[in-house]
């Protein structure tokens, strides 16, 4: 009957929505439906694919760039492979779940990464492995410690922390990736 979606269609989005299974798919909606997801899943693989590039650029891991390519051979060729597009997108949600989860990952190492270098046991150790070279020194430890961490914390522009908060996505992000794909 018009209106209606063939039984494998309505099924399968039955499942995937929990719809009840007496309830009407209309073909149309489905239609539309099926536009609105094609079209953010191509933006979200437009931005993953720029993210990816600005955090992990020197990775050697590269998220997929043809899910538009391979879901319209789906849909129009003889020759669209569902395993191919599956196995892209199945990557493309990898990547983004990679993405997604280093950026809640970051600020903790980052700021581990930070604490191992200026904490004041960081800093003392430091100061004691330079005053065993430095023995004429007439300063006070507690002067020589503050002058240390004077001197690491020069470079902690917005500059420098941006590019630690990127490298500790990007390690996260590669180790997220790597470890899915054994």
């Amino acid at each position: 009957p018009a209106g209606e979606t063939p039984a494998p269609s309505a099924t399968g989005i039955r499942s995937t929505l929990q719809l009840p299974a007496e309830g009407e798919v209309h073909c149309e909606r489905l239609g539309e439906l099926a536009n609105l997801l094609a079209e953010f899943v191509i933006k979200t693989e437009q931005l993953t694919v720029a993210v990816w590039g600005k955090v992990a650029g020197k990775s050697s891991l590269r998220p997929p760039k043809h899910t538009r390519k391979l879901a319209g051979q789906f849909l129009s060729d003889e020759t669209g492979n569902p395993e191919e597009l599956m196995k892209d997108l199945q990557s493309l949600l990898q990547f983004a779940t990679a993405i997604m989860t280093a950026t809640s990952r970051a600020g903790e190492e980052v700021a581990r990464r930070y604490w191992r270098r200026l904490s004041p046991e960081a800093i003392r150790a430091v100061v004691d492995m330079e005053q065993n070279r430095l023995r004429d020194s007439l300063l006070s430890k507690d002067v020589r410690c503050w002058r240390k961490y004077g001197e690491l914390t020069t470079e902690l522009g917005a500059e420098h922390i941006e590019k630690e908060i990127e490298s500790a996505m990007a390690d996260y992000a590669e180790a997220f990736v790597r470890g899915l794909e054994r």
